[in-house]
């Protein structure tokens, strides 16, 4: 068992630790994964006061801390230097940067993989019903929309529309030019088109 204050002491000694990768808390950790410490009896996030430590308060009320260097801080990272005060809109632009955006699949109530999202728009490029897909996949009709009209898993539907359109360009002999494409675009193909996606 750690003795107590040890934690908040060992976090003031790093304050100024410069060194090579990341700094990983050695003491008890949140289910997420972040480190956590006890001060004046409160418990708080360990990044969050080496944050505090290290760059000072908050500078605005709804700051939060960015691990902008590594996105580590779900692995326990707090090196002063990987962390610094931020937006929301930063931290999850950080996110995105590293990988670690809790989106898709990755999402914690994930029922669908990214495969399973081409599936399903092939089914319903082919004419097949949210109530075939919602009972085959375990989802509600409402996702099914959203998945066909792009308002979620938006990655993966830009990337079945372009796939779709490469392949109509191919068809006709032209060639489809990446810069043109704008996400996020879902476009019904009509006619000739739509038999040939």
């Amino acid at each position: 068992m750690t003795k107590r204050g040890f934690p908040e002491k060992w976090l003031k000694e790093h304050v100024e630790y410069d060194g090579d990768g990341c700094l990983i808390w050695p003491f008890a950790w949140h289910s997420k994964g972040y480190g956590d410490v006890r001060i004046d009896g409160k418990g708080i996030s360990a990044h969050v006061e080496m944050c505090r430590l290290a760059h000072g308060e908050k500078p605005f009320p709804e700051a939060v801390v960015r691990h902008f260097e590594c996105g580590n801080g779900h692995l326990g990272c707090v090196h002063p230097a990987h962390i610094c005060w931020g937006t929301v809109k930063e931290n999850v632009a950080d996110k995105d940067v590293h990988g670690t955006a809790q989106r898709g699949e990755r999402g914690p109530r994930a029922k669908l993989k990214r495969d399973d999202i081409r599936l399903i728009l092939d089914r319903l490029a082919a004419g097949g019903t949210a109530v075939s897909i919602t009972a085959d996949y375990g989802i509600g009709s409402a996702a099914v929309s959203a998945i066909k009209h792009g308002r979620t898993w938006k990655d993966a539907v830009n990337e079945y529309e372009q796939a779709r359109f490469e392949a109509m360009f191919e068809k006709d002999g032209l060639t489809f030019t990446p810069s043109v494409w704008r996400k996020p675009v879902i476009v019904e193909l009509h006619g000739e088109y739509a038999r040939a996606a």
